[in-house]
Formats: C-alpha cells, sequence, structure tokens
C-alpha cells in the first residue's frame, strides 16, 4: 500500500506483437517483433521509399474504416481489457459492481495537433466510440494530446482527480498511429524512418493502451493484494535542442525531467533499478539519452537496466508510456524486472521531455 502513490489495477494492451498485456509482455521480454517491409509513396518527388513499419495485426485492420475510426475502436478495446482485468482482480468496488463506466474518467493520450496526417475528428470520434462499447463518459474526462509525453501529464492528473477531487477511479487509455499516409509519407521525406540508404532511423508503429488507476490507499485484503505497482511522480521539462536546429546538445531537459520524478515520487535516484525509455532508433536521441544519463546517475554504483518497447513495437508516440507501465506490472508480477524502482523516460519532437516514476510495494 502506497499512502500517495496511484495503484495500477488493471491494465490493457494492443500491440503488433500481442493483443493482451500477458501476450504482448512475452514478446517485448523475448524481444520479438513482427516488423514488416512496406514501400511509401513520397508526397513532393513521386518516388518510393522502403521503410520497415510494425502495424498491428490484420484482423484489427479494416480497409473500409476511416482512420479516425479504426483508432477510436482501437483506444476503446485496450480500456476494456484493462476494467476486465481489473474485475477479475477482484479490486473493491469492481467485483461487487458498484464502479461503472460513468463513475470512471477517461484520459485519452492522443498524437499532436500538429502531425501530419492526424484526423480532424479525432476526439469526437474515440467518445464515439467509448461510448458504444462501455455506455458512458464519466465527467472529468479529457484528452491529452501532447504525443510522446502525454501520459506523464495525463497520469499526474489522475493523481489529482483521485486524491483531489474523490473519483473512485480513473482509466488513462492512449493510442498511436505512425502508419498514416499522410505522416509515414513525411516522415520518410524527412528521412526518419528505417529502410535501406537510413540505418539509424525509427520503425513506425501503431498501438492502444490504457492503465485502470486507483488511491494507493484503497482498503484490501492484503492476502490478495500481497505486492502491487504504483505510479509514485512524473517530471516535466523543455529542451531547447530540437531535432533539426542548431542548438546544442546537452541532455539537460531529460536530466531534470528525471530528478524531478524521482523527487515527486520520494525516490532516491540512486536507487533506480530499472529505466524504459522510448528510444526507437534515432541517433539524436540516443546521444540525449547518454548525456542524460551520465549527468542523472552518477552517482549510482551501477547503471540501471535499460529497456526498450521499441525494439519490438517500433515508434508508438502516445502509446509508449503506457506500454512500458503496463510491461513493468507483467515483469513485477512474474519476477523477472531486476529490481524494484524504476523510471520511465519520453522525449517529444516540440522539446517536452518527461520522466515518470514507479515502484513496486
Amino acid at each position: 500500500m502506497h499512502e500517495h502513490g496511484v495503484l495500477i489495477a488493471g491494465t490493457g494492451l494492443l500491440t503488433s506483437v500481442g493483443l493482451c498485456t500477458a501476450s504482448a509482455a512475452a514478446a517485448l521480454r523475448c524481444r520479438v517483433n513482427r516488423f514488416e517491409r512496406m514501400d511509401v509513396a513520397g508526397p513532393e518527388h513521386g518516388g518510393e521509399h522502403r521503410v520497415t513499419t510494425a502495424p498491428l495485426p490484420p484482423e484489427l485492420q479494416d480497409a473500409h474504416s476511416e482512420p479516425a475510426a479504426l483508432l477510436g475502436r482501437w483506444m476503446a478495446e485496450a480500456a476494456h481489457a484493462a476494467l476486465a482485468e481489473a474485475v477479475r482482480s477482484a479490486l473493491p468496488g469492481l467485483a461487487s459492481g458498484r464502479l461503472t463506466a460513468a463513475d470512471v474518467p477517461v484520459l485519452a493520450c492522443l498524437m499532436e495537433p500538429t502531425r501530419p496526417g492526424r484526423p480532424a475528428d479525432l476526439e469526437r470520434t474515440l467518445v464515439h466510440a467509448f461510448m458504444q462499447l462501455h455506455g458512458a463518459v464519466a465527467s472529468g474526462s479529457r484528452a491529452f494530446a501532447q504525443g510522446s509525453v502525454a501520459p506523464a501529464l495525463a497520469l499526474q492528473h489522475a493523481q489529482q482527480l483521485l486524491y483531489e477531487q474523490g473519483a473512485p477511479a480513473v482509466l488513462v487509455t492512449a493510442v498511436d498511429s505512425y502508419l498514416l499516409p499522410e505522416t509515414l509519407a513525411l516522415l520518410c521525406e524527412q528521412r526518419r524512418c528505417l529502410g535501406p540508404g537510413q540505418p539509424e532511423g525509427f520503425v513506425p508503429g501503431q498501438a492502444a493502451a490504457a492503465l485502470l488507476l486507483m488511491r494507493g490507499d484503497f482498503e484490501s485484503d492484503a492476502d490478495a493484494f500481497p505486492e502491487q505497482l504504483y505510479f509514485a511522480g512524473t517530471g516535466l521539462a523543455q529542451e531547447a535542442a530540437l531535432l533539426g536546429n542548431d542548438v546544442p546538445h546537452t541532455g539537460q531537459a531529460l536530466t531534470q525531467a528525471l530528478r524531478l520524478a524521482c523527487a515527486n515520487g520520494a525516490q532516491d535516484i540512486a536507487s533506480t533499478d530499472l529505466v524504459l525509455a522510448d528510444l526507437s532508433g534515432e541517433a539524436f536521441y540516443a546521444e540525449e539519452h547518454t548525456l542524460a544519463h551520465l549527468r542523472g546517475f552518477q552517482s549510482c554504483m551501477d547503471a540501471p537496466a535499460l529497456w526498450l518497447p521499441a525494439e519490438s513495437l517500433g515508434h508508438t508516440g502516445a502509446a509508449s508510456g503506457l506500454i512500458a507501465a503496463a510491461w513493468l506490472r507483467e515483469a513485477q508480477r512474474l519476477r523477472y524486472a531486476p529490481g524494484f524502482n524504476s523510471l520511465c523516460q519520453l522525449a517529444g519532437d516540440d522539446g517536452q521531455r518527461a520522466a515518470i516514476a514507479f515502484t513496486y510495494l
């Protein structure tokens, strides 16, 4: 039990390597991937680019559906899986049926509004998809359209809803796809995708994820819940050095975010056992990671272990933080995580940097 932390009570994942948390986490542990080669037409020069991608399985695709409708369906299904897992775990208020979707605010983590190819009606379509599956959307629900760092902002807001506004639970969801045609075409033109002649690009992916959160001080049966994963705190910072500009790259913002997350979560950064990072293959972000960790973990006797979900899933943007949390929870449950204190680091192309502290008690 964590007095001020947030309990992760249920998880749901839809990924290219698994359509539930257990299967996706097993594939991530073994570094399994389902990468495919794809030819993409360039928007300006009329040529084609061959890139490596990580799409969701064919059974989740529908050539006749609009992109926004597909994204909405994926997010709603991931949320349904998280709720179902929590019910199976017999959490107080859920197994008895006292807690319904109408009681649980939904915080949706989405791609940035400025990303090319983003559906204009994405938020409205997501609400419609969620209502179709769950019947209602609770008051206090909102979207965080900040891309990769959105999960950190959503978890921070969830903590406020639980402890300051009395919400019985909060559902944090995420969906993202770098395989929307306009998005993929522009990334290819910018030579950011992994492919022939571009060994340092990233693999565009797509995924949906969800976490059901409850207060860390809830009353429960100690035998039923001997140990759990808790979200402890976040850290946010703004980096001046962006991909493509001339500002010197120092990694200061990511260092600051990691330190703030530990401070806000009442954790010593030197006790960090594991870092889950959204690194996806681009040299710019790998260099920043190295600089930040040299500063941030200089007091550690041993460097923390590093896990990279993108090795199996490609770059999943707004879903990456929740995927990391769901994998971490499964790893702790099955006792293969390297320790009890973990950090998740996230970076956006606009310079936003975020870190999330987790602890297993």
